[in-house]
C-alpha cells in the first residue's frame, strides 16, 4: 500500500512539475516587454520551485559559448526596450540587473546546460553585461530596420 501512495506522490509531483515548467513560459507574454510584466516574473521567481523548473527550461535554450547562451536566453526572456534599462551593476544611471531573480536564473541555467555548465560565473556575468551594453545599439538597429518598411 505504502508503494502505491509513492507512486501516486510522485505522478502528482511530476504532473505539477510539468505545469511549473510551462507556466514560465506561458503565463508570461515573453519576451518581457514591460516593468509591471517583470515585476510579475520576479515575483513568479521568488518560490524556489518556480526557480528550479524555470532554470531547467531555460537551460534548454542553448547555445555553445557564454555569450551564445546568454543571447539566446536574453533574446527569449527580455526585450531590448527593457534590456536597455539596466546594466550589470547600474551604471550610468540604470537599474541593477545583478540584483534580479532574472540574472541569478540565467548563471543557474548556464550551469544546467551541457555546453555551458563548466563556465564560471564572471564569463557568465560579462557575457551579461555585454549583451547588456548592446541593447541600445539593437534597439537602434530595430529602429532602423521598422523605418525602411
Amino acid at each position: 500500500m505504502e508503494l502505491i501512495d509513492d507512486v501516486k506522490q510522485i505522478n502528482c509531483q511530476s504532473s505539477k512539475d510539468s505545469i511549473h515548467q510551462q507556466v514560465f513560459f506561458q503565463n508570461f507574454q515573453m519576451p518581457i516587454q514591460t516593468e509591471e510584466d517583470l515585476v510579475r516574473v520576479e515575483k513568479f521567481l521568488e518560490n524556489e520551485v518556480n526557480f528550479k523548473l524555470s532554470a531547467q527550461k531555460i537551460a534548454r535554450i542553448g547555445g555553445h559559448t557564454p555569450y551564445e547562451f546568454v543571447k539566446r536566453v536574453f533574446t527569449k526572456i527580455l526585450s531590448d526596450d527593457i534590456s536597455v534599462k539596466y546594466s550589470w551593476l547600474g551604471a550610468k544611471k540604470k537599474e541593477v540587473f545583478s540584483h534580479l531573480h532574472l540574472s541569478r536564473l540565467i548563471i543557474n541555467a548556464a550551469g544546467l546546460n551541457q555546453a555551458t555548465s563548466s563556465c564560471s560565473s564572471k564569463d557568465l556575468e560579462e557575457a551579461i553585461k555585454n549583451y547588456l551594453r548592446r541593447a541600445k545599439e539593437r534597439l537602434i538597429t530595430k529602429n532602423k530596420g521598422n523605418s525602411l518598411l
